[in-house]
């Protein structure tokens, strides 16, 4: 080929099971940034083949399962308003958090090899999907022997928060070199106070004086060691003719933020068959259950745990910020002039975030020999998943929320539905024939997609009855429905030549008619041309012996 790619193998892939699989994979493919985010077990992996293609973009390769293109939109940002092409609107209710994306769907123990297309020449076949790199995953579909083999997979992971930070202990908290006095609460967040000295104490919120010491370890001691826990059961059968592979999951992780968990429970079934010399099938159904319960806020400072704990003024004591959360009304206890650095006990106690998805994805395809050297091959693909998703953004006593009207208490809470569907249907037919010295590899197809995006959401704020977080509980209500479709036609084809399979010359064209494209460019084409050299049938140093 003239162009790289890489292959990894299950083996790889399953060095460590966690809730995306591509973390596992940090390291070790060239050319390929991974890297996973401090936002939960089920966050986001984000991976970067061809660098940043797009400001507005998301920038994800295209996951390509058994043939079919699934789709990877990243939930990362601004929930209520995510759309299923990467469009993203603003945070509604103080959150930002991270809902995960579409590679956390698949168990790695189905994964029977992962090929990367990195360069323009790879995937220029898939077009415009492809802008950002190509990931093909390939499942298992048979067992390696005959009769039924049953195959068990145990796993556990701990997580282990670190913090490398080089905090000063010379002074402590306050403001102009002046520790807290009073109990009006002063800075909270900064240590810019007096320099320590033995015997000192220093008056916090609620009249509480405590010694005026340093406070080490914050993050040891707020969050908690990350778990990691799987289970997997297949049975598979294979012979000559075919045969099948099926599979059961589940896995639970406990992120290091206290109330932080994901829970994933996945079912796969492929198989496949020879039902005549000529005429065969395969085909493959993935179905998950993924709920993610409190992922850790980012990116704000309302609500958001690490904003707070690494800017805690270093004298202030964990302890009573948790046992002085709530003031005398229920509401947060104002222990900062900074209200929108809400205390992270606080917000463990008071907001929540709960997401659950459904999510069903396979294809079927037949493959019919007309000669030994020519084929014809029919596909037809769905990925389907629905999301639901409530939590409240603002949730009621905040401090730094404004009150609400007479009669109501302050608050806000919000309910999202999201439905996903694309189809692709594609028709193939390829040719492989040697002419003596020269080779010829013929394809051509043709392929069209569908999809549709549904978007139910409903914003809420101020309530009549304290801590009921339901759409009918509030005073005021924002709803809205998004709705969008994409269709696009594809012809595809590609060509390689070869001389004493030494010499490759390879080309590939495809073209897009998209519907959302006005009629006089919506045609697009998509070229690539690439020539390789086999040094190792040339000159024996190559070979291997």
């Amino acid at each position: 080929m003239g162009y790289a790619t890489t292959t990894v193998t299950s083996d790889e892939i399953n060095v460590n099971r966690t809730s995306n699989f591509m973390n596992t994979l940090q390291g070790k493919i060239a050319g390929v940034n991974i890297s996973s985010l401090g936002t939960g077990p089920g966050g986001t992996s984000k991976v970067r083949i061809r660098g940043q293609s797009s400001i507005s973009g998301q920038n994800n390769p295209l996951i390509v399962v058994n043939g079919i293109p699934i789709d990877n939109t990243n939930f990362g940002t601004n929930p209520g308003n995510n759309g299923a092409d990467g469009s993203l609107g603003a945070t509604q209710g103080g959150v930002t958090s991270d809902g995960g994306d579409g590679l956390q769907s698949i168990n790695p123990d189905d994964i029977e090899s992962m090929t990367v297309l990195k360069g323009a020449a790879a995937a220029a076949l898939y077009g415009s999907r492809a802008k950002d790199g190509v990931i093909m995953i390939k499942t298992k579909t048979k067992g390696t022997s005959k009769g039924i083999g049953v195959t068990y997979n145990m796993n556990y992971t701990n997580d282990t928060p670190l913090d490398f930070s080089d905090y000063q202990y010379e002074y402590g908290q306050g403001e102009n070199g002046v520790r807290p006095t009073s109990p009006n609460p002063t800075s909270g967040q900064w240590s810019f106070g007096e320099k320590f000295q033995p015997g000192m104490t220093q008056v916090l919120f609620d009249n509480v004086t405590v010694p005026y010491v340093p406070q080490r370890d914050f993050v040891k001691k707020f969050f908690r060691n990350g778990q990691n826990f799987s289970n997997s059961l297949s049975l598979s059968s294979g012979g000559e003719k075919g045969g099948f592979n099926l599979s059961m999951s589940n896995l639970k992780s406990l992120g290091i933020t206290p109330n932080n968990e994901f829970v994933r429970k996945t079912v796969n079934l492929g198989f496949s068959y020879q039902l005549s010399p000529k005429l065969s099938f395969e085909g493959n159904a993935n179905y998950s259950n993924e709920k993610n319960t409190n992922p850790p806020n980012v990116a704000q400072q309302d609500n958001t745990i690490p904003v707070a704990l690494y800017n805690m003024a270093n004298s202030m004591p964990l302890d009573l910020l948790e046992q002085k959360k709530f003031d005398a009304d229920g509401n947060e206890f104002v222990y900062s002039r900074f209200r929108n650095r809400t205390n992270p006990y606080w917000t463990l106690s008071e907001q929540f975030n709960n997401i659950v998805r459904d999510r069903i994805f396979g294809n079927i395809s037949i493959k019919y020999d007309l000669f030994p050297w020519l084929y014809i091959q029919g596909r037809v693909g769905q990925d389907y998943w629905s999301r639901s998703q409530e939590f409240n953004g603002q949730p009621t006593g905040k401090a730094s929320l404004g009150p609400a009207p007479a009669g109501f208490v302050n608050g806000t809470y919000t309910q999202e539905a999201l439905r996903f569907r694309e189809t692709n249907m594609d028709i193939l037919v390829a040719a492989t024939k040697e002419f003596g010295n020269f080779g010829i590899d013929l394809t051509a197809g043709g392929n069209q997609m569908y999809r549709r995006f549904d978007r139910n959401t409903v914003n809420v704020n101020d309530f009549v009855v304290r801590d009921l977080y339901t759409v009918q509980n509030a005073r005021v209500k924002d709803p809205s429905y998004g709705l969008s479709e994409r269709a696009v036609n594809s012809v595809y084809g590609s060509a390689e030549f070869s001389f004493m399979r030494r010499l490759y010359l390879n080309g590939t064209v495809r073209n897009d008619w998209f519907s959302t494209l006005s009629p006089e460019n919506r045609s697009v084409l998509y070229p690539s041309v690439s020539v390789s050299y086999v040094f190792s049938e040339s000159f024996p140093i190559f070979q291997a012996g």
